[in-house]
Formats: structure tokens, sequence, C-alpha cells
């Protein structure tokens, strides 16, 4: 059976898991598929009948078409489901032309030595360990510093340039990579000899403000004026300026390029490769907004990846080569096995994200919520930042002061300045909390105020460096996410929120006095 909308709908936009015709057409066809297999289900004698089903795709695509020599364009599904097929993800590539053998295996058919295609359902993967962090060779959650917090003291330091430590990252602090002669590097060493024959994994979430100039690498071993030489590489850019590919290689003969996905800006993405020496490297981007794109190559016939180069994050093994990452990159790690799609679907949380910190059991990110202890009299110190449409938005202060005032800002490029929370107040019932006080600007840049000028229910948020701030309510969940800051503005409620509008990547922060209020959430760190 032929069922073809999947196709129209990926040549009338394309074959993407962001374009919501596509989704939604394979939605239509699942539930068709679906409604066939309950009509097997309900035949009178199904109990004594031997069914298989095998559902496949004859391919992938690249924007509105198909055909190239290109991973994205052969990355398909292959479900075999029957009595005797096994559970479980198959093993190797599977091919749309491993249909037919599959089926003639499972009527008893002698399958021809001159077909193409291998019988597919008897053979599935390795069942993955029951911890995530099974194999896990380093983790830098950039927290601050470079370290390891895996437990095995494979620390990163500064290989050129000054990387800046900053907060508003996809969990806690990021670091940044300028661009211009910044990267850091692992060094060499032996945890990170993939040989010939062993499987891992490199894993980072990922945030860019633009097109990447040339072709630089997330991170990787060797020597990219040629991508023929060996080792391997997580490339930041395939050809377009923002789409993420893998490189592979231990000789010319077996140069593997798994490519591309593209990605949008100002939003954290999770890259993932994963590399099954015998089978299949596989690239897994998450966007912000919940789309897990994948796409596969094999890589079994690809030989020794040794080198003698170090495992650099930013730049290739060289340290040298003529263009250099910009990004923003949090919770950077390396496994010593390929991790599984659910394993990935774990990570990714359907975009929320899960901090590995939260999984190996160490102080991980600190958010202000419905439980957090806080105490009237004390002060905290805090970042703010709301998510707008996939990307993460920080609450500043404006560098251009007029009569003491700074207008507040939302930066969505995920940056936010540190501001302290002068708590008088704290409310507390079954599920919230009321924190009320004051919000001040470190570095004496001012105090949060809402603006005397009421415009169209709104208005404007500042900091002011005269006073001392307008008193604020800080009503917190249990849902870190979810917090709200309001204020009373002679005699209305009024809600901190964000302009629709977006400019420079920047978005005004408002008070609404309807009152309406956008969700934010408030993050301890260190002062």
């Amino acid at each position: 059976m032929f069922l073809d909308d999947v196709d129209a709908a990926g040549h009338s936009c394309c074959f993407t898991a962001s374009d919501t015709g596509y989704v939604d057409e394979i939605a239509d066809v699942d539930r068709q598929i679906g409604s066939i297999i309950d009509a097997i289900k309900a035949r009178p004698n199904f109990a004594n009948e031997n069914w298989q089903i095998v559902v496949t795709s004859d391919h992938g695509g690249r924007g509105s078409s198909h055909g190239i020599h290109s991973a994205d364009n052969y990355t398909i599904p292959f479900l075999v489901a029957s009595k005797s097929a096994k559970q479980g993800y198959l093993t190797g590539i599977p091919k749309n032309y491993d249909a037919a053998p599959t089926v003639l295996a499972h009527h008893g058919v002698a399958v021809p030595s001159n077909m193409d295609g291998v019988v597919r359902g008897d053979s599935v993967q390795q069942k993955a360990p029951d911890a995530i962090e099974t194999d896990l060779i380093t983790y830098l959650p950039f927290e601050g510093d470079f370290q390891d917090k895996s437990g095995n003291h494979l620390h990163a330091e500064v290989g050129g340039g000054n990387p800046e430590m900053n907060s508003g990252g996809r969990f806690g602090r990021f670091v940044a990579i300028n661009g211009d002669k910044e990267f850091l590097t692992l060094g060499n060493p032996a945890e990170l000899d993939f040989a010939h024959a062993r499987d891992f994994t490199l894993m980072t979430w990922y945030r860019v403000s633009g097109d990447q100039h040339g072709d630089p690498v997330i991170v990787g071993n060797k020597n990219w004026d040629s991508g023929s030489n060996r080792g391997t590489l997580l490339l930041a850019n395939e050809g377009n300026g923002d789409d993420v590919g893998i490189n592979i290689a231990s000789t010319s003969a077996d140069r593997k390029d798994i490519d591309p996905i593209d990605y949008t800006f100002n939003g954290w993405w999770l890259l993932v490769a994963t590399f099954d020496r015998n089978g299949s490297a596989t690239l897994y981007a998450g966007s912000p907004t919940g789309e897990l794109n994948i796409i596969s190559g094999s890589i079994a016939d690809v030989g020794d990846i040794t080198s003698s180069l170090d495992w650099n994050i930013g730049q290739d093994g060289t340290g040298r080569y003529k263009y250099n990452l910009k990004a923003d990159l949090d919770d950077f790690a390396v496994w010593g096995r390929a991790l599984t799609l659910d394993e990935v679907r774990t990570l990714y949380n359907g975009g929320a994200g899960k901090e590995i910190n939260s999984i190996l059991g160490n102080t991980s990110t600190q958010y202000l919520t419905a439980e957090s202890n806080i105490a009237a009299g004390q002060n905290y110190p805090v970042i703010i930042t709301t998510r707008v449409n996939g990307q993460t938005c920080g609450l500043e202060w404006d560098a251009a002061l007029r009569s003491r005032e700074r207008n507040a800002k939302w930066d969505c490029a995920g940056r936010a300045d540190p501001l302290m929370l002068q708590v008088n107040k704290v409310e507390s019932s079954k599920v919230t909390k009321r924190v009320s006080g004051y919000l001040v600007a470190q570095g004496g840049k001012g105090a949060l105020e809402w603006d005397a000028d009421h415009i169209l229910n709104e208005r404007n948020a500042k900091f002011d460096e005269g006073t001392g701030g307008d008193y604020l309510t800080f009503t917190l969940l249990n849902n870190a996410h979810a917090s709200k800051v309001s204020a009373r503005a002679y005699g209305q409620e009024c809600g901190l929120e964000w302009e629709a509008d977006l400019i420079g990547g920047e978005r005004n922060a408002k008070f609404d006095c309807r009152p309406r209020t956008d969700s934010v959430t408030i993050q301890l760190i260190e002062q």
C-alpha cells in the first residue's frame, strides 16, 4: 500500500520537522496506518494468523526536494512488526529495498542471491544501560569554570583567547566563544582515543545569533584543511551558514559526511552526534520549539580515527583553522558509547532539556520556586529570563542613561544582567509563594520601576538610579519556569511582560495593567 500525502507535503514546503504542514501529514498518515492495523486485529481469526507489517519510506529530503547523495535524503523510517520480530531498534542502516527480502522471508520464500537488500527484524541493537551516565567520559557544565563534573577529572583548558562565562545559559551559566581565536582544549588523552572500533557520543547545547563565517568546528580532533584527514568533527556550517553536520575519516577512502540539519538563531539547540562503529553515525538536532531532527549514515567501513591532534572545542585539532566558531555552548559531554534515541530524547526533554548535573546528583542550577527557602530581610542575587517563541530572553538594563534612568529590556540573545532581589515579605500557600520586595541592578545601575506614563494600559519598565525601586511581588509556583512579576501602580495590578516588537535582538520590558503577565524564570547565581 502506497500513501503519498507526506511526500506531497514535503514538496509543497520542506521535508523537516519544523514545517507544520509536513508534520500534520505524517500524523494523518499515522492515523491511517493505525486504522489499517485496527482492522487487521479485528479479523475473527486474527489470533491464529501470522501477520507481518512493514512500514518504510522511499526517501528523506532537503528543502522541498530529494534525490541527492546525502544523509538527509537517505534517512528513512523502517519498522517491522510480527509475532517473530524482535523488539528494539534495528541494527545497521535499513534501506527501503530491504522490504522485499523481509516480506519474502516471512512467507518462507528463499531470498534470491541477486536481490538487493537484507532481511530485517531478526537483529536489534543492544539494550541501553539503565543509567545515561554509564561510560560518561567528560562533562563540562560551564558553571564558572571549565572543570569536568563527571568525576573523571578530564578538564578543559583555554586553548586561545579569553572565552567568557555568562549567565543565562540553557542551565545556569554558559561559555561564549567569540569567533576570534577563542577555543577550549581537552588535550589528547587516552580516554578520547576511539581507535578503529570504539563507539562514542559528542553532545552540547548550542546557540548562535547569526550565520557562521566559513565552516568552523564545534568540537573535533582533526586537521580540517581536508575532510579526508584522520579524525572526527562536529561542524557548525555545512553550506548555508546555519546548518550542522558530522565529518569522520581514517583516510580519503572512507571519509563520511553526515549532513546537514539547519538551525535557527537566538535559541538553545541540543546537538548530539552518536557513532556506532559497526553501524551508523547519527546526528540529532533538537530545536528550541520541541522538534527533534535526525539524520544518519553508515560508518561501518571507517577505519582507525586515532589522531595525534588535540580534541578542541571551537576549533579543529590544530587550533589554527582559519575559521573560528562563534557560539554559546552549555552542558558539553562525551560518552564512550553511542547513546540511543530514547536517551537522546531524555536529554532533550521536548526542548526543555535535562541537565546532566541533575542526572549525576551534582548541585544543579537553582531556581526560585514555591518550594524555595526564602526569608524576609534577605538579599538574593538572581537573573531573570523568559521564553519568547523558542528564544531565551534575559532581563537587562539599557546602556543609555537619561535623567538617571535606563530602559529595562529583554535581550533575546539570552544574556541577562545580574540583579539583587531584596526581600521584604514572604507569604506561602500549598502551591504558591508570594515574595514581595525590590529588584536592584548590580553595579549601581538602578532599581526596577514602572513609568508614570500610562499608554494603552501599559507602563514602560525602567531601572532608576535615583530611587530604591518600586515595590514588586514575585509569584512563585512549583514550576520554576512559570513565575510572575507584578506591581501596584495607582491601585492597578500591572504584570511584567515582554514587548511583541523585536528590534536589534531586543524587546522592551513593560508593565501591563489590564493586567497581563508573562511567565519568567528566576535563577539564583553566585554573588
